[in-house]
């Protein structure tokens, strides 16, 4: 049985089913499956009978509105294909609500104990069928013995190049997909990138940082002596996580950002991307969050500084304990949107790119996720105006 949002899409992959199995050019249907012939098809209910006509057909094509009463009898695959329409129907939470209350009660009951299920579709919402019945399977130890995986590919990978970039002319190259994400950045829509790109569900009313909220400069820092260079690392030990670190060059309250480090690479590259930023930038200080985890990291890096005669400045800095890291990015947003500067889209290098990608998906309702690149942007804003009322470093000018 293959449900998807409307009747014209259902029509199409019917037609598609056809001309797999009787195209004798391209597909070979009869070669390759010579005892199961095409025995019936019927256009109007986009049913197809093969081997032999049984009395519910092999595969039955609907729209999710469709009706399936006494049509089928999914006992093999139930496939949900692209069951949210788009765009306009993601962004209504009571569409969404009754777009479930449909799969809940009309497609899932259609397929037998025994069938397997597929879910296809774009990741428009975290509330969108597979976001839902994601989160059921992971959430409610009823269906902790279920197998189930999640495949997810996304238009870019880690190293910021096409996935999809094939050979004789098809799929999409790497700059292809860059001036598709720099269309959706300057139209302050991340979150449509995100979903139709990348695979990665942002609700549009949950996203803490918006490019039409953020500030932008060309890579011409002012033309004067900055009053401080620093740098707030906030540094990774696997499960994902990067080494997040942006360079912050700050003229009175203003804080220009013109390199980050940002890399999942292991400790001795992430170390020495961070050595090669305070040297090409002067950086006079550098703020680690202080744990005892974090103790050989710092230590490790002062060594790596004095071998390579680099002088500057290593603190660590207790965390908050009253307050989660979630916590602190919030309250400390509006300071990072208001006196934090950020390179242009078009003149970022891909590691730059990448950690403004992070800083765009966070979401405010979402502990679980990676929150690197944000929350090191919240350590340096916390070093420029005090939020604490111990261990802070305040630089701000004094007149």
């Amino acid at each position: 049985l293959y449900i998807t949002f409307s009747d014209g899409v259902a029509k199409v992959f019917y037609s598609g089913i056809l001309e797999i199995i009787t195209d004798p050019v391209t597909y070979h249907w009869k070669n390759v499956f010579p005892h199961s012939p095409l025995v019936s098809k019927n256009a109007a209910d986009y049913t197809v009978n093969i081997k032999k006509k049984n009395r519910y057909p092999s595969i039955t094509c609907r729209s999710i509105d469709g009706t399936l009463n006494g049509a089928c009898d999914c006992s093999g695959l139930l496939i949900g294909d692209d069951l949210c329409s788009g765009y306009e129907e993601a962004i209504s939470k009571d569409r969404m609500i009754r777009l479930w209350g449909k799969v809940d009660n009309n497609m899932l009951p259609r397929a037998k104990q025994t069938a397997k299920h597929l879910w296809i579709g774009t990741r428009w919402s975290i509330i969108d069928p597979e976001g839902l019945r994601i989160s059921l399977l992971e959430s409610d130890k009823k269906f902790s013995g279920v197998r189930y995986k999640v495949v997810n590919v996304p238009a870019l990978n880690e190293n910021d190049e096409s996935n999809f970039d094939y050979d004789y002319g098809v799929g999409f190259d790497t700059a292809y997909y860059h001036q598709r994400r720099a269309s959706f950045e300057h139209n302050d829509d991340m979150a449509s990138w995100f979903a139709q790109y990348m695979g990665q569900p942002v609700e549009r009313m949950g996203s803490l940082f918006t490019s039409g909220e953020i500030r932008f400069y060309n890579g011409d820092l002012p033309e004067k002596q900055p009053d401080r260079r620093f740098m707030a690392v906030d540094p990774a030990f696997g499960g994902g996580d990067a080494v997040a670190a942006p360079v912050c060059i700050m003229y009175d309250d203003e804080v220009y950002i013109p390199e980050v480090v940002y890399s999942f690479e292991g400790k001795r590259i992430s170390m020495e991307l961070l050595a090669q930023a305070i040297q090409k930038y002067g950086i006079e200080l550098v703020q680690f969050e202080a744990n005892k985890t974090l103790e050989s990291y710092v230590q490790e890096f002062q060594n790596l500084l004095r071998e390579r005669k680099i002088r500057c400045t290593v603190q660590m800095k207790p965390a908050s304990t009253n307050k989660s890291k979630h916590q602190r990015i919030m309250d400390k947003a509006p300071d990072i949107r208001e006196h934090m500067i950020f390179l242009e889209p078009n003149i970022r290098k891909k590691h730059y790119q990448q950690f403004m990608d992070n800083v765009y998906s966070f979401k405010i309702y979402d502990e679980k996720q990676h929150d690197d690149a944000p929350d090191s942007l919240a350590m340096a804003i916390s070093m420029v105006f005090r939020f604490d009322n111990h261990y802070a470093y305040t630089f701000r000018r004094m007149f």
